[in-house]
């Protein structure tokens, strides 16, 4: 049985797409992953199973040169998936987002190959939207909140954990006053300097007494971060990427971070109290609606870029080392916020959907 899984172009589809992809694997299947040569899936996809990377670009808030630039390597890369599809027939396609799961999507429909699709995002980005009516089903990791996909083809299973998060059993506390309360920054793998400069213009106003950070910089900034954390005093661990982001989670004490789909599921997910700043410039606003799904439910909060400053960030911080029982009751709402193991479930609804037994 051969299973298509295609999408990328940033870490919020290429690491769902690699974690269904293992979870296929686990069921025999052979898998073909399908993504973009230009695209971060290039680092994150390793493994005993077979790859393609196409050619292509997004078209959504591109000039009319660049979308109809992007729209001729769509069509090209279209015609490619359409006869290595014709040749080799998948079972079913899974798209998991970004415009490169465009080609073989358009292909799967017009061979009348069995589509699925996994949204991570609170609003379905371009692809999901226009491909919905043609798939089997949408697995969303958020409620569709603006409720703009056909009601009969989703459902909320949530988004794709990694093995080492579903393995993680450690229960979030709160600090006592006895301890300092320890702050984690996730400035992204590719590092989100508005919030990088936030916190480190933040630390002139704060006590090294009562805080330690662990702040992932992204590459460009890791060096200049670890000087102003050593020029403050303050205890620290400045990392660029990491391959482990579960230990810095359960040291974590509150998170301040972007709000794409992966980092709200899985800092709900091990229960961790979060300030949230979404990054203005995505498609739809998705990531405030991403953040406001866990501001809803109690677990966290959400300043857009214009409404917080290094004085606001403090006062924040301060409030919480001083009420620390707040952090805890963040922590205890997110337990409304579930999760078994979405990509274990997605595999399973798909087999069984096109009649595999087992």
């Amino acid at each position: 049985m051969l299973a298509v899984v295609t999408g990328g172009g940033t870490g919020g589809h290429a690491i769902p797409a690699k974690i269904i992809v293992e979870a296929l694997m686990e069921r025999n299947l052979d898998v073909f992953y399908v993504g973009s040569i230009n695209g971060i899936e290039r680092k994150i996809m390793q493994g005993n199973f077979n790859k393609l990377f196409l050619k292509v670009s997004g078209i959504k808030g591109k000039n009319i040169y660049d979308a109809f630039k992007g729209l001729v390597l769509i069509l090209i890369a279209f015609v490619k998936m359409f006869f290595i599809f014709l040749k080799n027939r998948p079972d079913f396609i899974l798209g998991v987002g970004g415009f490169v799961s465009a080609p073989s999507l358009l292909a799967g429909v017009i061979l009348r190959i069995p589509i699925y699709l996994q949204e991570q995002n609170s609003i379905p980005g371009v692809v999901t939207k226009y491909f919905s009516n043609f798939s089997r089903k949408v697995f969303l990791g958020f409620e569709d909140t603006n409720r703009i996909l056909p009601k009969e083809k989703v459902i909320v299973i949530g988004n794709p954990l990694r093995k080492d998060f579903l393995k993680a059993h450690f229960q979030y506390k709160a600090f006592d006053k006895s301890e300092k309360m320890n702050i984690l920054v996730l400035g992204g793998s590719k590092g989100a300097k508005f919030i990088n400069e936030l916190v480190l213009n933040t630390l002139k106003m704060l006590d090294k007494e009562m805080f330690n950070f662990y702040h992932q910089t992204g590459g460009m900034d890791k060096e200049k971060a670890s000087k102003i954390y050593e020029k403050y005093g303050f205890n620290s661990d400045v990392f660029d990427f990491t391959n482990d982001i579960v230990k810095y989670y359960e040291k974590a004490h509150f998170v301040i971070a972007r709000a794409g789909a992966m980092t709200v599921t899985e800092i709900l997910y091990f229960k961790i109290p979060a300030l949230f700043i979404p990054y203005p410039y995505a498609i739809y606003d998705h990531q405030a609606k991403n953040a406001e799904f866990a501001v809803k439910i109690g677990a966290a909060m959400m300043y857009r870029e214009k409404d917080i400053n290094e004085s606001k960030l403090a006062g924040i911080l301060m409030e919480l080392y001083e009420k620390p029982e707040k952090l805890q009751k963040m922590s205890e709402r997110a337990e409304s916020f579930t999760l078994r193991n979405p990509a274990q479930e997605i595999v399973n609804f798909i087999l069984e959907d096109i009649g595999v037994q087992g």
